[in-house]
């Protein structure tokens, strides 16, 4: 497999934004080193073997396991998630053309030139990610505050579906990958899916719609961690619900736009007299 998927995709926004784009030079460096020897061996690598091939760097490779950037299991086997996905897609793709290439009693030559195209899939892949994006969320006509977005719209026929939606629309605001971050995305599902579970999926929406509307305009520091809250005390602790984001908009507009009082304007009881 190594000679027909000689290279593997390489996204540099999921690179960036990922657990790994805060890390050293050094582990940046050895990762995608570790990268490229796991697709050369076909995913298929344990703990013994990285730490023979990478010997003299065992003290960052300790780093990347602690950080959770490089998975490895009970069993000491090496888990690269990304890469995991790209190879058992290809794989299946490969699976398929060869049957098909047999059905059709195609030569040898003609199989070889059937050898798996990996742009062709991820051309494809992208096209479905651009139709996603294309989609705009509504906004009421007749919305009583111009100032405010409107709730994001997290109604679909299936409820499996309005789950997957919103987990999408806040992994996206605090820049996490399904794919670099799969344990934090997975947190965040977690937490969408306890909404519904709860019936609060549409006040997560409000909610969520306002927070981003206040955090956009007052810039203040915020984590994923403290939006969400405690799962143990059931999220009731996180800054998604600590107060009305609805309420707390419409007041600082409210005090933005009431008139000001100079501060040498002579006190009344002096224009009185």
């Amino acid at each position: 497999m190594a000679k027909e998927l000689p290279y593997f995709r390489f996204t540099v926004q999921e690179w960036q934004n990922g657990d790994i784009g805060i890390e050293s030079y050094e582990l940046k460096g050895l990762f995608i080193d570790i990268c490229g020897f796991y697709w050369i061996k076909d995913c298929t690598v344990d703990l013994a073997m990285l730490k023979k091939r990478f010997s003299n760097a065992t003290s960052l490779l300790e780093q990347l396991i602690s950080l959770g950037i490089l998975k490895v299991d009970e069993s000491e086997n090496v888990d690269i998630v990304f890469l995991n996905d790209q190879f058992d897609l290809l794989s299946e793709k490969r699976k398929k053309r060869q049957i098909a290439g047999r059905k059709g009693g195609l030569s040898k030559s003609s199989n070889a030139k059937a050898m798996l195209k990996q742009s062709s899939s991820y051309k494809d892949k992208d096209k479905e990610k651009d139709k996603d994006k294309e989609k705009e969320l509504p906004i009421p006509e007749n919305q009583e505050n111009q100032n405010l977005e409107s709730p994001i719209n997290l109604d679909q026929p299936q409820d499996t579906e309005r789950v997957i939606k919103a987990t999408k629309i806040i992994a996206e605001f605090f820049n996490v990958s399904e794919l670099t971050n799969p344990n934090t995305y997975r947190k965040i599902g977690n937490f969408v899916r306890h909404c519904h579970l709860n019936k609060k999926l549409d006040h997560l929406s409000t909610q969520f719609t306002a927070y981003k509307t206040y955090k956009d305009k007052n810039g203040f520091p915020h984590s994923l961690e403290n939006y969400l809250g405690d799962p143990s005390k059931s999220y009731e602790d996180g800054k998604w619900t600590e107060q009305d984001w609805t309420k707390l908009i419409q007041k600082e507009k409210a005090q933005e736009q009431a008139p000001q009082r100079l501060s040498y304007a002579l006190p009344d009881y002096v224009l009185s007299k």
